[in-house]
């Protein structure tokens, strides 16, 4: 929760999405578990990348265990899952991030797959 308000007090009013996954990443910088956040970040959005239409990489259980302790409960991996296109939905009464075929853009999966790479080194 620290971090969440540390995040909505460093936004600037108007953020480019490659500003946005930088401070993202920042963020994720000051976290203990942060390098395997990056590492689990690195595996969706390749898995993505390289299979853009099967619809499992891009569908995220929020509650799935394995991805809440690596990723949901961290507000900065979250969001920038969402800076890559994910977004919040309820689906049978749970919540999931979903990026939709209409939201992948391969440019954006790219520099964010290049950010990481840059963090994780």
């Amino acid at each position: 929760e620290a971090y969440k308000a540390y995040l909505e007090k460093q936004t600037p009013a108007k953020e480019n999405p490659k500003e946005k996954l930088d401070r993202m990443i920042e963020a994720m910088d000051h976290l203990d578990a942060g390098k395997v956040a990056m590492q689990t970040l690195k595996k969706l959005i390749s898995n993505i990348a390289k299979s853009p239409k099967e619809e499992k990489y891009r569908k995220i259980r929020f509650k799935n265990p394995g991805f809440y302790k690596r990723v949901g409960k961290f507000a900065s991996a979250v969001g920038f899952l969402k800076c890559c296109g994910f977004e919040s939905e309820q689906i049978e009464g749970e919540k999931y991030l979903v990026m939709k075929e209409s939201s992948l853009n391969e440019n954006t999966l790219q520099s964010a797959l290049s950010k990481l790479d840059g963090a994780l080194s």
